[in-house]
């Protein structure tokens, strides 16, 4: 005896508007959105073999697929109890105008991550990785970091939204990142560390194809995979076009026919071969091209916290199992004290109650040693795969307070504590003499390296450096007994250079110094202390000095223009702390110049308040 509840979503999945002319494609035909509950979790693998498209699930109690009548049927006659959540997913009567403008379509997206990249130059990079198969728009990746144009020895982090269609959720999760990224640079002093200590790589639209032909005038088809034309029939959306692009990737790829399947009509179809789709390919790169620490992959819909494995149903080994549940435990604290309840946390089998197979965190943990981990955004009840806009606020901001927890726990994690107590240079007997300290209380200091750059602006206005313009100065690293001292002779009197010291441990370098001479000047001058920093009203600067110099101390924000400038006579010999009036300058980034004959200093602070 089954059993068929009807569950009526009035509120949640208004996604078509009254009086539009609706038009489906190929999905003319009733699909129903179906609730399948199941008694243990074998189940499950008999439900994927019927080749429903599977939507969500819970271990051990229930799977969410879209099915058609006949498919319908077919469950109920095998004794199923089910719930339809909803009758025909493409009647127009099942939708209002009510909550869909407040998605970004394609133009919108890409608008605002032009705006980013005009608005924070310094560290904000629009990336173009390509195009789908379907050519119907472009890839966008977008970089944040402290020195955006240059690849630095640095933890990384990958973001990635929309490996699904019909997911578009995520796009507003990921884009949200980028956004609050850049506009707490110079508010929030954590966000001005780890974009200072970090690389960020965030894809809010990775399956782009799919994205956009799922929206058609902020309606929704329910399409799931790319747009390879598998039947060579020149339509990339039909009954068998398309790749699940998180089940294309090569680590466990094709593994069993339960994580993913050999078909291309199905929604999980693997593809013909491992990376064969473009999109799978611009992530592979990147993996492939720089070495990432941590890497998230948004989906919808269950609120979960995924980690490996997929394709079977283990967990990855010891301490790396630890770091995975300290990364989504932390998350999901975080999660919990916004909105109340936790995400729950464990492999494909222990949550949504399937495998996956060629998915993009066994990829990452299994191929490249990255923590990969997928976040399943929402509940069906609030709207499954398409909330309607009113969740967006809470959905986003809840998911940028999770982004900024990981950011901290990475630079806790992976940035080791090395303290520069000074790096200072002078013109000496026809070089730079530069002198520094430095000590390290988490691992030892294995030795230095100095890099060297000419200084060719000389109007006063501040010159942006990039780190591949500059030089490294030593053969082998500088090692020997604190305080440390290194003598650069290939200069050319009379010009100015700025120098940038990397210390080396055990694991990578770091640059945690900087200083800039002009060997047309004799008398020294450094900078001993710049604090505190991040400040609210008065800056001090710890100055050592000679005798009789002058000084003129210049304020420039992020973009390089001169905001404060305060001319000193003189200081004293030795050591002076000076103090600068900032109640003036807004939230921000700032440099900080110390110019004299001695010399020219910098330093960066932030105004925070």
């Amino acid at each position: 005896m089954f059993k068929v509840r009807y569950i009526i979503l009035v509120l949640f999945l208004c996604l078509f508007s009254i009086g539009v002319s609706i038009s489906f494609g190929d999905c003319s035909d009733k699909v129903s959105w179906v609730r399948v509950y199941i008694s243990y979790p074998e189940e499950a693998k008999y439900i994927i073999s019927e080749g429903l498209d599977i939507c969500s699930g819970r271990a051990g109690e229930y799977i969410d697929v879209l099915a058609t009548p006949e498919q319908v049927e077919m469950l109920s006659g095998k004794g199923y109890t089910i719930d339809i959540l909803m009758e025909d997913i493409y009647d127009s009567a099942n939708y209002d105008t009510r909550g869909y403008d407040g998605y970004h379509n394609y133009l919108e997206l890409t608008a605002d991550l032009t705006q980013l990249e005009n608005d924070y130059p310094v560290i904000c990079k629009l990336y173009d990785f390509g195009q789908g198969w379907a050519e119907l728009g472009q890839i966008w990746g977008v970089k944040i970091s402290d020195n955006v144009e240059q690849t630095e020895d640095e933890p990384r982090l990958m973001v990635v939204g929309v490996h699904h269609a019909r997911e578009p959720m995520t796009t507003e999760v990921v884009l949200n990142d980028c956004i609050q990224l850049c506009d707490n640079y110079v508010k929030d002093p954590d966000i001005y560390n780890a974009i200072n200590e970090l690389e960020i790589w965030l894809i809010p639209v990775m399956n782009v194809d799919g994205w956009i032909y799922d929206d058609v005038e902020n309606h929704r088809r329910w399409w799931r995979k790319n747009a390879r034309d598998n039947d060579e029939d020149d339509e990339h959306f039909g009954y068998y076009d398309g790749v699940d692009l998180n089940r294309n990737y090569s680590y466990m790829w094709g593994y069993d026919d339960y994580g993913s399947s050999p078909y291309p009509e199905d929604t999980t179809y693997r593809g013909p071969e491992p990376n064969s789709e473009p999109e799978t390919q611009i992530i592979v790169g990147l993996a492939d091209d720089y070495e990432f620490n941590v890497a998230l992959s948004y989906h919808t819909y269950g609120e979960y916290i995924l980690i490996p494995w997929g394709y079977i149903d283990d967990y990855p080994d010891g301490e790396d199992y630890d770091t995975f549940m300290e990364i989504a435990d932390g998350m999901n604290e975080v999660i919990y004290d916004y909105q109340g309840r936790y995400y729950e946390v464990g492999n494909p089998y222990d949550t949504v109650g399937y495998p996956t197979n060629g998915d993009f965190d066994d990829y990452m943990y299994g191929e490249k040693g990255v923590f990969g981990l997928t976040f399943e955004l929402n509940t069906w009840g609030q709207g499954g795969f398409y909330p309607p806009d009113s969740y967006i606020p809470e959905t986003t901001e809840m998911h940028w307070l999770v982004l900024k927890w990981l950011l901290n726990w990475m630079v806790d994690k992976y940035i080791t504590d090395i303290n520069v107590l000074y790096f200072k240079g002078i013109a000496y007997d026809g070089g730079v003499k530069l002198s520094w300290d430095a000590e390290s209380t988490d691992e030892d200091i294995l030795g230095f390296n100095i890099y060297r750059e000419e200084v060719l602006n000389k109007s006063g206005e501040m010159r942006h450096s990039r780190l591949d313009s500059f030089i490294k100065v030593n053969d082998g690293l500088i090692t020997g007994e604190r305080p440390y001292t290194y003598v650069d002779r290939d200069i050319v009197e009379g010009e100015e250079y700025r120098y940038r010291l990397e210390v080396v441990t055990g694991e990578r370098g770091y640059d945690r110094g900087e200083v800039v001479v002009d060997t047309g000047r004799q008398t020294p001058i450094s900078l001993e202390m710049v604090y505190p920093n991040p400040c609210i009203d008065e800056l001090r600067i710890g100055l050592m000095a000679g005798e009789g110099t002058e000084i003129e101390m210049r304020v420039y924000d992020i973009s390089g223009r001169k905001v404060d400038a305060g001319l000193i006579e003189s200081v004293n010999e030795g050591y002076n702390i000076l103090k600068m009036d900032v109640g003036e300058l807004a939230n921000g980034a700032y440099m900080l110049v110390i110019d004299s004959d001695a010399g020219k200093l910098t330093s960066r602070f932030c105004v925070v308040r």
